[in-house]
């Protein structure tokens, strides 16, 4: 498995276990969320950490599972299925695209469509 993927999987397990700090180191000093339209979700990996924070700690119930996964290069491009998601007026349960960055084994930037 390459190093890529390596570092989503352990993203992914840290957000599993609703663990924010753990989650954050898998990302670069300055990683970005973006939506596939070019809006900045989390411009800082301080502004993630308070939204993820506050995701983690409202959702006790939160899963993540990927139904199909495309690596190529820097990229990992994950389909994720998120169930007992409460953050803001967003539904529970989704579908998302999830296209991650991989530079100097962290996470530079994650894209999401969903």
């Amino acid at each position: 498995m390459p190093a890529e993927t390596d570092v989503v999987d352990a993203q992914l397990e840290a957000y599993r276990a609703r663990d924010v700090e753990r989650f954050l180191s898998y990302y670069a000093d300055d990683a970005s969320v973006v939506m596939f339209d070019g809006t900045v979700q989390f411009g800082s990996k301080e502004v993630m950490r308070q939204q993820y924070g506050q995701l983690f700690a409202n959702s006790p119930d939160l899963h993540v599972t990927i139904a199909g996964r495309i690596a190529a290069g820097d990229f990992v491009v994950d389909e994720e299925h998120l169930s007992g998601f409460h953050f803001g007026d967003m539904p529970t349960a989704m579908t998302a695209v999830a296209v991650y960055r991989i530079t100097g084994g962290k996470i530079a930037r994650l894209m999401l469509l969903g």
